[in-house]
């Protein structure tokens, strides 16, 4: 019988993803990534650096997605790769609309 994976074993985050995701929002808003991360309070090589084991903090990627007028589940689509539905949710959840100002 094959060992039980332990959780630093299971890939959650995609950070290519979430940068790309970070990047087109940025270029559907005529932003700079530089001008993005200096409003949002982030240093200017947030991006570049290697995120910690699982993912990117929670605090940073709020203040992203507040800084681009996202929904945080819009600016972290497709980068957590775990299943966090509750059973029973449908497999692709509905877009959320931005959130007013």
């Amino acid at each position: 019988m094959g060992r039980r994976p332990a959780d630093n074993d299971i890939p959650v985050w995609d950070d290519f993803v979430f940068r790309s995701n970070v990047a087109t929002i940025a270029r559907r808003e005529h932003r700079t990534l530089d001008e993005i991360l200096e409003s949002a309070g982030l240093g200017h090589n947030y991006l570049s650096r290697a995120p910690y084991v699982g993912g990117r903090s929670i605090t940073s990627i709020v203040r992203l997605a507040r800084e681009l007028d996202v929904t945080i589940c819009e600016l972290i689509e497709n980068a957590c790769l775990c299943d966090i539905r509750p059973a029973g949710a449908p497999s692709k959840p509905a877009r959320h609309s931005r959130r007013p100002r």
